[in-house]
């Protein structure tokens, strides 16, 4: 089941990565979010595995929707509005990425057992936003409000990050707002 999952995961990131249109991307980054939410809740015998597992999933969901706007917006030919494209692929990608005001969803993704929390979460889930907006500037990048927006989260981020990951008293919680 876990080499499974991880594999999804793998899948679901290069999908993303490779995709030539947002159709074909919105399928990798909704395998990602269902492998990594099972990942999650694998030993769900304790109550806090099943809360934060139904939080990532509830987060991913909204993530998912975000993208699946934008996707529909881009393929429909007529006059459509691409500060939404915009809009939805900027939520999309900071949400999944654990990005300020969701800086807890990585601390509550450790719940996962931990080679899929390293692989998943470090190396993969925090990456997977930059690879979205890397891979659609054209639809987002030419908008100040759009490069404001990604900038102030990311610093604000990074700034929660660093002095929480400072408090923690533990390791994994510790590093998962660090890599946030």
């Amino acid at each position: 089941l876990f080499y499974g999952l991880s594999v999804g995961l793998l899948l679901g990131f290069n999908l993303v990565a490779t995709a030539p249109d947002l159709t074909l991307a919105t399928e990798g980054w909704t395998l990602f979010g269902f492998a990594s939410a099972f990942l999650i809740g694998a030993y769900n015998d304790r109550p806090t595995v099943r809360d934060n597992a139904l939080f990532v999933f509830g987060v991913y969901t909204i993530s998912d929707f975000a993208l699946l706007v934008a996707a529909a917006l881009t393929a429909f030919s007529g006059n459509v509005d691409e500060n939404v494209v915009a809009g939805g692929l900027i939520l999309a990608a900071l949400f999944k990425s654990s990005q300020f005001p969701l800086t807890s969803l990585f601390v509550r993704s450790m719940e996962g057992p931990t080679p899929a929390s390293a692989l998943g979460y470090a190396g993969l889930s925090a990456h997977i936003g930059i690879v979205l907006l890397s891979s659609t500037m054209p639809l987002w990048f030419h908008f100040d409000w759009a490069r404001m927006t990604i900038g102030s989260i990311g610093l604000i981020t990074a700034v929660f990050g660093t002095l929480t990951s400072k408090v923690l008293c533990d390791r994994k919680g510790s590093i998962a707002c660090a890599t946030s």
